[in-house]
């Protein structure tokens, strides 16, 4: 009885891996009778998790020879204008689904036969197909991202950039099907900008470092990487990227070095910050934003060391410290006028000039004596105030976007008890 049992459960079995080698051969006729890729996948799916054909290569070249045909019929009516977006979107899904079917069907193709012998019977075909619709990724990548789709776009430019290095796909890629490597570093670079869309910021990084290798090193590859870094919160990456922008972008954009001294800042690095503006100074020493720059600098150290001393009682004008802050506060105003003298049109300069005033127009307020008469204000503050003012005004004529200007003239326009100036900033300040 046992072995009739035996026998009968062989015969189911063979019965099964029958059945789903029919699926497939149906799945193939089809194919072979131009069905959608959507009834091809219907008949076939069993033979995914059957165990006598889920390690066929058939068994996903069918599915992926399907998806081509139907992205070539596609093809056609987009030729003849009787293609719509939502047919559009359909072509270029086929290309990534036949990819990714004849990727699983390339290793199952040269699979050993029970004589140790590798004999491929699909493979030829498959690499022929692929290296056809080599550039059809670029295309489909394009119509992707103009729907939006930037995981679409994504991958399809990732499987351009991949398919050359298969050395069989690459030996059957004509001259001139083949793009020219700068292109290539181009549609990397486009590639790293899809994956930030869908916020694939390490993705979008390693894009950008392939395209760098390629070749491509535009001023917009540094912007976005940086931005693309900065959003990571990746500060190493911030600064790598714009240490390497400084020697060919450097004098014409200033934020790669403002990049630089913020993160040595916010970490406490202040020599290290002032070694590198002077470094680009001796660079470029008639860059107005530099010497701005320098001045920041120095104003944060200063106001690094009064939060320091804060609150100590008994200290005098003689204390180290003291005398430091006050020659930080004479260097800033320096770098700021230096910076107005490089270029008259530099408005956070002007900005920068009006917050040193500023604060010398409260020193001024806070060494009041008591009771001081109202002489005393219009000769030592007033003064102060209205030219603190005057560099603020400035600072919006040349910028009239810049609120912290704004806000610091309504404050000191209050000050000065001049309510129409204080009004009209105010109307400013709401049309923001």
């Amino acid at each position: 009885m046992k072995r009739i049992a035996l026998a009968a459960a062989a015969c189911l079995v063979a019965a099964g891996a029958s059945a789903q080698l029919s699926v497939v051969k149906e799945a193939e006729r089809a194919m072979k009778g131009n069905a959608s890729l959507e009834e091809v996948e219907k008949i076939i799916t069993p033979a995914f998790s059957d165990p006598q054909t889920h390690e066929m290569a058939q068994t996903y070249y069918v599915p992926g020879k399907a998806a081509f045909n139907n992205a070539d019929m596609l093809m056609v009516q987009r030729q003849l204008g009787q293609l719509d977006d939502k047919g559009i979107q359909t072509m270029a899904n086929c290309l990534l689904e036949g990819f990714r079917y004849f990727q699983k069907a390339f290793p199952l193709d040269s699979i050993p036969d029970a004589k140790g012998k590798i004999k491929p019977k699909y493979s030829k075909d498959m690499v022929n197909v692929l290296a056809g619709h080599y550039l059809d990724y670029n295309n489909a990548a394009v119509d992707f991202w103009g729907a939006q789709n930037f995981q679409g776009a994504y991958d399809a430019w990732t499987i351009l950039l991949d398919m050359p290095k298969n050395p069989a796909i690459a030996k059957a890629l004509p001259a001139e099907r083949q793009f020219a490597d700068t292109t290539l570093s181009e549609l990397a670079f486009n590639r790293g900008l899809a994956a930030w869309q869908i916020e694939k910021l390490d993705d979008a990084l390693n894009a950008f470092k392939q395209a760098k290798s390629m070749g491509y090193n535009k001023k917009q590859l540094y912007d976005y990487a940086i931005a693309v870094a900065s959003q990571a919160k990746n500060g190493d990456e911030v600064l790598a990227w714009a240490n390497e922008a400084i020697p060919m972008y450097g004098k014409e954009d200033d934020s790669y070095i403002r990049q630089i001294i913020n993160s040595q800042l916010e970490a406490g690095e202040y020599d290290k910050a002032k070694a590198s503006i002077n470094a680009a100074i001796a660079e470029d020493p008639g860059n107005s934003q530099y010497q701005w720059v320098l001045g920041i600098i120095y104003n944060f150290r200063k106001d690094e060391l009064r939060r320091a001393v804060a609150g100590e009682q008994n200290l005098t004008a003689d204390d180290p410290r003291v005398k430091e802050i006050d020659q930080l506060h004479a260097d800033t105003r320096a770098a700021f006028q230096k910076a107005i003298e490089l270029n008259p049109e530099n408005g956070e300069a002007y900005a920068g000039l009006g917050m040193i005033t500023y604060e010398d127009a409260q020193v001024a307020d806070a060494a009041a004596p008591v009771n001081a008469p109202q002489s005393y204000y219009d000769e030592n503050v007033t003064p102060l105030l209205k030219k603190a003012a005057e560099c603020y005004e400035k600072a919006v004529a040349l910028n009239p976007e810049d609120r912290n200007s704004l806000t610091a003239l309504r404050t000191i326009y209050y000050n000065l008890n001049d309510n129409t100036n204080m009004n009209r900033i105010e109307q400013m300040i709401k049309l923001l």
